[in-house]
């Protein structure tokens, strides 16, 4: 008896304070209060403040400083692989009509097959 009477008990202690008689998952907290805490409400944006068009041709300004020193090291580092020598024979491709194949002469020596015995 004292079994079935304790959880009613209970519940109506809880429903008499104005607490929640469901769970809220290890928080006694509403949204709004976790939102605030948290700094994730529409008061927490950031403001804009100053000329738009300022901020916009400052932003433009670096980034055509950027695509500009991209450029020179793309023209720098082409220079540079262009210029050695190794590279340049590197790079090259022979025309495949003028090379010259010597079918006589095998390019993989004969292996020799050594037997067990």
């Amino acid at each position: 008896m004292l079994t079935r009477l304790l959880p009613v008990s209970r519940l109506a202690i809880k429903n008499a304070l104005g607490r929640q008689s469901v769970r809220n998952m290890g928080g006694h907290m509403s949204e709004r209060e976790i939102a605030v805490i948290t700094k994730t409400t529409m008061d927490d944006l950031p403001q804009p403040t100053g000329s738009w068009q300022e901020g916009y041709q400052a932003k433009s300004r670096k980034q055509n400083m950027m695509l500009l020193g991209n450029v020179l090291a793309f023209a720098l580092i082409h220079y540079v692989m262009l210029s050695e020598p190794v590279t340049r024979e590197t790079l090259s491709y022979p025309d495949h009509r003028t090379v010259e194949v010597d079918w006589d002469t095998p390019d993989i020596p004969p292996v020799e097959v050594v037997s067990d015995d």
